[in-house]
């Protein structure tokens, strides 16, 4: 009888260890700073931690102001999103090299990142961005409208997709997406395989770049991918461009590889960024 009971008691234990393996797999799991981390950011005498609630609990994001003037609207606003298993700090040398006076950052972080609370769930990710717009409108004084004049999307990874789905939603003139997928799933199964197809979240960046074109004023995009991706295949790039080869720049950076191409070309990014007389 012993071994009966046993036996039913498999299935649901396998159950529950899909569910964690599809969790970790996916990057539900918690990230936490380190103090050194914290401490980089203190080195920015203007930078402003932004508190807001969402769906999964309390959230922080991080603004770091133009330099020219702390106090005045950023011009653009770039709003970056990291990586699955990234953070907001890391990006704080991209914004620390960044060409541009005038930009101002804000730096997202996941649920379950940072100081951030919950667990991340991909389809609610828009909750964060909203959340973390609406916490800098009222720390600026400032008029939602006035905010969203001139609007930039900074993605990798995973991010390219949370930056599309919040570019669904209010107007943005730029966006850069550094090594995206086509879909969640597809970039999910080079991991799990077949597994991939249990998640219930599929976002497919080929739908939405679809939607944004197809826009009055549709917002320029640049893709930049490395050759040598060992995460999400260059190949996904490339189908992502042939969407629209006449309105999308791509950069394919040979022996580029998924973490490089953050580092080692920025310049692409900055100019995708901030160089209004670019044409696509």
């Amino acid at each position: 009888m012993q071994m009966i009971q046993d036996n039913k008691l498999k299935p649901s234990v396998g159950i529950i260890f899909l569910i964690c393996f599809l969790a970790f797999l996916t990057g539900c799991q918690q990230i936490a700073y380190q103090p050194i981390e914290i401490d980089q950011l203190s080195k920015h005498e203007d930078a402003i931690q932004l508190s807001f609630e969402t769906s999964k609990g309390k959230q922080v994001a991080f603004y770091i102001p133009p330099r020219t003037d702390a106090q005045s609207i950023p011009n653009p606003l770039v709003i970056i999103y990291p990586g699955i298993g990234g953070r907001a700090l890391d990006w704080l040398s991209f914004v620390e090299n960044s060409p541009s006076t005038t930009a101002g950052y804000l730096l997202l972080d996941y649920p379950g990142r940072g100081f951030s609370e919950g667990l991340m769930r991909p389809r609610l990710l828009p909750q964060t961005s909203q959340g973390a717009l609406n916490a800098l409108k009222k720390q600026l004084h400032i008029d939602q409208n006035a905010l969203q004049k001139n609007i930039c999307l900074c993605g990798h990874s995973f991010g390219c997709a949370a930056a599309l789905q919040f570019a669904q939603q209010i107007p943005v003139k730029r966006i850069v997406l550094l090594a995206p997928f086509t879909t969640l799933h597809k970039a999910m199964f080079k991991k799990m395989g077949p597994l991939a197809y249990l998640n219930p979240d599929s976002l497919d960046n080929r739908k939405m770049i679809r939607d944004l074109l197809s826009r009055d004023h549709p917002p320029k995009i640049t893709i930049i991918h490395g050759t040598l991706d060992e995460t999400i295949p260059v190949e996904m790039g490339r189908d992502l461009v042939s969407i629209d080869d006449n309105n999308i720049k791509y950069y394919e950076i040979p022996e580029g590889t998924h973490m490089s191409i953050t580092e080692k070309n920025r310049p692409i990014a900055y100019d995708a960024l901030f160089n209004s007389q670019r044409k696509p």
